[in-house]
């Protein structure tokens, strides 16, 4: 497997990270947020990797299904963060927080 695709998989997910994180409020938003994160790195990343080398085509079905669940979630994630990041361009400052804890929602409502 080739570490490319890993490396910028990881720098994106740092990315979503550094945007969403600081601007969560409280204690406990940022560190479901980070973990999150955290998990779904190591689902797309497992899956990519184990890939066609289970015995059980069920096993292979199973990792193969989180994968594809947590790559659309980091898609539509990291297109709202973007999305966001312009909009914070334009928007008054006080938007912020309110727009960091409306990224992981519609993230979830949408996949």
């Amino acid at each position: 497997m080739k570490l490319i695709p890993i490396a910028l998989l990881s720098l994106l997910h740092l990315y979503i990270g550094w945007q969403i994180l600081p601007a969560l409020p409280g204690a406990a938003a940022p560190l479901l947020f980070g973990v999150a994160l955290l998990a779904a790195f190591l689902t797309m990343t497992l899956a990519m990797a184990r890939r066609g080398r289970h015995r059980s085509q069920a096993v292979a079905d199973r990792w193969s299904w989180a994968g594809m669940l947590a790559f659309g979630m980091f898609g539509i994630t990291l297109t709202l963060t973007l999305l966001r990041e312009l909009a914070l361009l334009v928007a008054p400052a006080d938007w912020a927080a309110d727009s960091a804890l409306a990224v992981p929602a519609a993230a979830l409502t949408a996949t």
